[in-house]
């Protein structure tokens, strides 16, 4: 799925706007070539500030598939290693060992994950309708100096995975809700 283009429509209406990828392609499920379809719907509400991204796999074989599905979402943050901005959860059940932004973390079922930046006075949310096993990492660069090879954080990458079972010829699907929102001074 990573080297072809989706197919793209646009709807909306006076109330909202949405962006529909779709894409048919394989996946090597053990020896199998299995075909599958990708959906992705983005919906915006001009009411709301949150946007809705639904994605949906379908099984066109004629058999169980147990599949990895995953999304990556980059953050470019202002600092990685700050009290000024960090990873937080609004679930109480989920914990969050390290909540700097150049982390390294795994966590497991997971049904949302945020960042305050008191910097930028930006809160970004991304909530999951069904838990996420989410991989957290920082996004750097590798520069020579003087004093040698020096790394230099640029950002933070949230990948949210899923492992669905697909039944044959059906579908599996799950929403990512995505709110920004200003921080309060």
């Amino acid at each position: 799925f990573v080297n072809q283009a989706y197919d793209c429509q646009l709807k909306h209406e006076d109330n909202w706007l949405e962006v529909h990828l779709t894409r048919n392609g394989h996946v090597w499920v053990d020896n199998i070539f299995a075909a599958i379809k990708i959906e992705k719907k983005i919906t915006l509400s001009a009411k709301g500030r949150d946007l809705e991204i639904e994605y949906s796999l379908h099984n066109l074989e004629n058999m169980e598939l147990k599949v990895n599905f995953g999304t990556e979402f980059c953050f470019a943050g202002t600092t990685g290693h700050d009290d000024g901005c960090f990873y937080y959860t609004r679930d109480a059940a989920d914990k969050i060992s390290n909540k700097y932004m150049d982390s390294i973390e795994e966590n497991n079922k997971f049904r949302s994950l945020g960042i305050k930046d008191y910097f930028t006075k930006l809160d970004a949310c991304w909530k999951f309708a069904e838990p996420a096993k989410l991989w957290r990492f920082p996004l750097e660069t590798v520069s020579q100096s003087e004093s040698g090879f020096e790394r230099s954080y640029q950002g933070s990458v949230i990948m949210a995975q899923w492992q669905p079972v697909l039944k044959p010829q059906n579908k599996w699907q799950t929403i990512i809700v995505f709110s920004l929102r200003d921080l309060e001074d």
